[in-house]
């Protein structure tokens, strides 16, 4: 079992909490944390998700002020971004997270589940819509439950949540280990109110 990892020493050498990937396609991906001089390469992956793909978020606008104000503000105490970089490309943006929204505590607390923030964390990841299906995603969120399971995590949660009407998704979140917490109702960025479902790894 990997030894234990703190964010110090991530933040001192991100490259301990880094692995190379190789895609169906044969290209070799860098799965590595997010850097300060990232920002142009964030925004050409941002602007290169669908739309489609964008209304599945609602946390952050896909923006080239987004990409640039993430990486000015980098602190991996609060949130460990991680990236796909094929050859100075960004590929994928996972996010493992180590507060909650008080929506979500009160949510998992009506389902039973109390929330700990010492010991439970969140994640969101997105891979590029042109590196989908190139069994990155998998094996992306195999390594970063593995760095969070390090980090002394003992359960992970989807941030926000997945939308009922995304089955793709919830089908890989449940491949992966992910249980239903609950449902709960929401606001869409495109506006409509849709269903989700919380749901909950054990690491």
């Amino acid at each position: 079992m990997p030894a234990s990892i703190s964010i110090a020493e991530i933040d001192r050498d991100p490259s301990v909490a880094a692995c190379s990937l190789t895609a169906r396609n044969g290209e070799t991906i860098a799965f590595r944390p997010l850097v300060a001089d990232a920002g142009a390469a964030m925004g050409v992956y941002f602007r290169g998700l669908r739309v489609l793909t964008c209304r599945r978020f609602a946390q952050t606008p896909f923006d080239q002020a987004t990409a640039d104000a993430v990486c000015a503000s980098i602190d991996r105490g609060t949130t460990l971004r991680m990236v796909g970089d094929a050859g100075g490309r960004i590929v994928s943006y996972f996010l493992l997270n180590f507060a909650f929204d008080p929506r979500e505590v009160e949510r998992y607390t009506a389902a039973g589940v109390t929330l700990d923030v010492h010991a439970d964390c969140r994640v969101a990841p997105c891979v590029a819509d042109a590196y989908q299906n190139q069994q990155l995603g998998g094996v992306m969120l195999a390594h970063l439950l593995d760095l969070a399971r390090r980090l002394g995590r003992r359960r992970v949660i989807l941030w926000g949540g997945v939308q009922a009407r995304n089955e793709r998704a919830r089908y890989f979140y449940l491949k992966h280990g992910f249980t239903d917490v609950g449902q709960f109702m929401a606001t869409a960025p495109d506006g409509q109110h849709i269903n989700n479902y919380d749901m909950m790894r054990e690491l």
